[in-house]
């Protein structure tokens, strides 16, 4: 097949589906590492020559058009490229980022004074770290729909005003006692018992991982839910309540000893007192 046949290919693949468009240049990619195009093996000459096409193309015109069609595509097509041994086109790359970001702005941050009570104490990095704030929330798409599950609107405005903290005992920085998990590193939790797949969030400190999912409705109403679990079983759980939570975490952050963590700031009392087993 001639290069102008392939590229004419991936044209008309380009003019589709998207996916089909990525899948077929994955294969195109793929083949050429090791000098092979519809099933013949080429010279090296030949092989670099179509190389070049291919990147030509997809700069000038395959990017465009997933620009606007569908962003998430065109930086997968860049990564299979990549992935296939031809050159990494960061450029174009951060382009298509930035138009999918603009598709996914995040909400208004929220300004709560508990907000206010992490920036301080992120005066101390010892007792707490606070990241900078998402700059779109495709990460709550992507949970969306590859695992079916939500976010609260409300926890999407605190990534949208810090992208994960951690928070350390004041006077035991060696104690972790909770953390808003960065969006890349937000975990899913299966099934068990009554508990359906969650979405883990939140860590308590050693052990504790903190989920929350949305009940399904039908005749019920739809609530959402924090769920306590210990070693990834799950114990607990309460009406979630984002800033309740905030509150608690920085009381923990406050502890007097690691004594009171175990006792009257322990997670276990936390839902007991709030919740329901």
């Amino acid at each position: 097949m001639s290069e102008k046949l392939i590229i004419d290919g991936l044209r008309e693949s380009l003019q589709g589906n998207a996916n089909a468009f990525v899948e077929a240049l994955a294969q195109r990619a793929h083949h050429l590492m090791v000098n092979m195009v519809d099933g013949r093996v080429l010279p090296q000459p030949d092989v670099d020559q179509l190389k070049a096409s291919i990147m030509q193309f997809v700069k000038n015109e395959a990017v465009p058009v997933l620009s606007e069609k569908n962003p998430t595509a065109g930086i997968a097509a860049l990564d299979q490229m990549s992935a296939y041994g031809m050159p990494r086109l960061e450029q174009e790359r951060s382009e298509l980022e930035a138009v999918r970001a603009a598709k996914f702005k995040p909400p208004a941050p929220v300004d709560w004074p508990e907000l206010d009570g992490l920036r301080h104490a992120a005066e101390n990095a010892d007792v707490c770290t606070l990241e900078p704030p998402v700059t779109n929330v495709y990460f709550a798409r992507i949970l969306k729909d590859e695992e079916g599950l939500r976010l609260p609107e409300e926890l999407l405005s605190l990534y949208a005003a810090a992208n994960g903290f951690d928070l350390s005992c004041s006077v035991a920085t060696y104690l972790p006692v909770f953390s808003l998990l960065p969006t890349e590193s937000i975990d899913v939790s299966e099934s068990s018992g009554k508990y359906p797949k969650r979405a883990a969030v939140f860590q308590g400190g050693d052990s504790v991982q903190l989920a929350v999912y949305r009940d399904a409705g039908g005749d019920r109403k739809k609530t959402w839910w924090l769920v306590y679990e210990y070693d990834y079983e799950p114990i607990a759980r309460v009406e979630f309540n984002l800033r309740e939570l905030l509150q608690f975490g920085i009381q923990r952050m406050k502890a007097p000893s690691g004594d009171a963590l175990e006792e009257e700031l322990s997670w276990a009392r936390f839902f007991r007192t709030k919740g329901e087993d």
